[in-house]
């Protein structure tokens, strides 16, 4: 597969993957969802442009959200990066041409060092998201008893960083 063949299959397969979580009943509150709300959904999620056909508070139970959530910041963060940081995790080298197309979408930087630049980038994404996480957590831990607050606290920091738009 080339690397845009790659980053299609990769997006499409955690939007099934996220399609089918959320039909299940656990991700759900209210009246399950039907297939194409929960396609869409995960679609939005993932390709975080923030438009929703349900209220995600009162549709998705916690599960549902941590999916959304999940689906969020794995669309934020690229499914090309975190696959990439995947296989060095699992100590597998890139081909020439993955390796390639890794670095086409980290604005066609071609001398880097591949571990590094994807490690750099999951430690600042994860830094700022923890820091936006805790300034809010400030506010929301004045309204809302303290696991509701943390959790409002992460969700909104990912969602908002990713400029996903979820609420």
């Amino acid at each position: 597969m080339t690397a845009p063949q790659l980053s299609i299959a990769g997006f499409l397969s955690v939007i099934l993957m996220g399609t089918f979580l959320l039909l299940l009943p656990i991700s759900n509150v209210k009246t399950p969802l039907s297939f194409i709300d929960a396609f869409f959904t995960s679609t939005s999620a993932t390709c975080v442009t923030g438009l929703i056909v349900v209220d995600t508070a009162s549709q998705f139970s916690g599960f549902g959200q941590f999916i959304i959530l999940f689906l969020i910041q794995i669309g934020g963060y690229g499914i090309m990066t975190l696959s990439t940081y995947m296989l060095f995790i699992m100590g597998r080298k890139l081909s020439l041409k993955m390796s390639d197309g890794v670095a086409d979408s980290f604005l066609k930087l071609h001398h880097y060092d591949l571990k590094d630049l994807l490690k750099t980038s999951l430690v600042l994404v994860t830094t700022i998201e923890l820091i936006i996480a805790a300034l809010l957590f400030i506010q929301f831990a004045q309204d809302f008893p303290f696991g509701q607050a943390v959790w409002y606290s992460v969700f909104h920091s990912i969602s908002s960083f990713c400029n996903a738009g979820f609420a």
